[in-house]
């Protein structure tokens, strides 16, 4: 026996009705450029901040910080303080969005430009920088990065080598140690100056972070330090 007509406004009608709405409308973007209409909308948003460009470090071999042009030149970083002279901003940006994590999902670094898809884990850093930094298996961990990772750092040690004499570690309002960059010796400084700029970006140039005080001892001390890890991470 076939089944009868469903009278309007039945509870199977409503139910369509209600799936139907419930249904969400994909949006158009621009797929050539982002992964999603999200991260569309994101580029809107970063189009609104201020961009900062990475700045380049004209050291002397035969200037005062001499020291410091042997470290650059004896660790192979010098693609680190001469940063390309021109850059697209409207490329860096989509690089950016489409770069960021997405909830729940493991990071992938990778991102798209103008659809193309470009990974830019520690391996594709390192490979940019003019390899720097060989590792001896894929997983391997230099020195710096195991130490990180025990999270022990002697910071006596550490405040002997890169601050000057009669100052330390300081805490803000929320009592977060910091230091200010004008505490620390002029070596440690520029040194400093090129992580902020260069290595591990951030708006505010006049302090840093307790995290980067380990890295600038360790780059003083020549010990071994994977950078690409560093800007990857």
């Amino acid at each position: 026996m076939a089944p009868k007509n469903q009278p309007k406004g039945s509870t199977s009608a409503r139910g369509k009705r209600k799936q139907a709405e419930a249904t969400p409308v994909a949006r158009p973007y621009d797929a050539h450029k982002f992964f999603s209409a999200e991260y569309q909308d994101r580029y809107q948003k970063l189009c609104s901040r201020k961009f900062w460009h990475d700045k380049k470090f004209q050291i002397s071999t035969e200037g005062k910080y001499r020291g410091l042009a042997e470290i650059i030149k004896k660790r192979k970083w010098e693609t680190l303080i001469a940063p390309h002279p021109q850059i697209n901003t409207e490329i860096v940006r989509e690089f950016y969005v489409n770069a960021m994590p997405v909830e729940g999902q493991e990071f992938s670094f990778k991102t798209m430009i103008r659809g193309r898809v470009i990974n830019f884990d520690r391996r594709d850093i390192n490979d940019y920088v003019g390899k720097p930094y060989k590792l001896n298996y894929p997983d391997e961990l230099c020195p710096f990065h195991l130490q990180q990772n025990k999270g022990n750092w002697d910071h006596q040690v550490i405040q002997e080598t890169i601050l000057k004499p009669g100052t330390g570690y300081e805490k803000s309002v929320t009592g977060r140690s910091h230091v200010k960059k004008c505490n620390m010796n002029p070596i440690a400084q520029t040194i400093c100056k090129l992580i902020l700029f260069n290595i591990n970006p951030k708006s505010h140039l006049s302090t840093c972070t307790i995290d980067i005080p380990p890295l600038i001892y360790y780059i003083l001390s020549d010990e071994p330090v994977d950078i690409a890890r560093i800007i990857a991470s």
